[in-house]
């Protein structure tokens, strides 16, 4: 029998925004975060650097992060 390992929450802020979460990587916060990875024109900062597109998947998301998801608004 398998034992599901509980997942570790920590506090991050997003978009100025203090929350729980409980995503591991970049790619894993945009999904909690209903923001398709692979859209065109998402930026991500962390601490205030940018990290490129193709780091998303392997950037780990730690306790007091300051992330920054920039992205078009729509209605333009």
């Amino acid at each position: 029998m398998l034992h599901e390992v509980p997942k570790m929450s920590k506090k991050i802020t997003i978009n100025g925004e203090q929350r729980e979460i409980q995503a591991a990587t970049v790619v894993d916060l945009l999904m909690t975060e209903s923001v398709n990875p692979t859209a065109k024109f998402v930026a991500v900062a962390i601490n205030g650097s940018v990290i490129p597109r193709q780091s998303w998947s392997a950037t780990k998301v730690k306790t007091g992060d300051t992330v920054e998801i920039v992205q078009p608004a729509p209605g333009g």
